[in-house]
């Protein structure tokens, strides 16, 4: 059993540095782990969800803003079809 949830907690870490990493998405599934090994008051778990971006680095804020100006740019396209340009 302890060499699963090593395993577990291995896998997490490495996942930390994936290229598409999703904070959020990490954080829940690193909660259940935790939770189930350590319980659902350990200080540990309270400390992963009091994590957070933290948006003063200027390069994380410009890669974020990117990321949702193409997201919004996306959504408009789906509403509204493709724009062709008039000549």
């Amino acid at each position: 059993m302890v060499e699963k949830e090593i395993a577990l907690i291995n896998k997490q870490l490495e996942s930390l540095v994936a290229k598409n990493f999703d904070l959020e998405a990490w954080k829940s599934h690193t909660i259940i782990f935790l939770e189930r090994i350590f319980g659902k008051e350990s200080s540990k778990v309270r400390m992963i969800k009091e994590l957070n971006y933290n948006y003063s680095s200027w390069s994380l804020r410009d890669a974020n803003w990117n990321t949702l100006a193409f997201r919004k740019r996306k959504k408009k396209t789906k509403k509204y079809g493709r724009c062709s340009k008039k000549k």
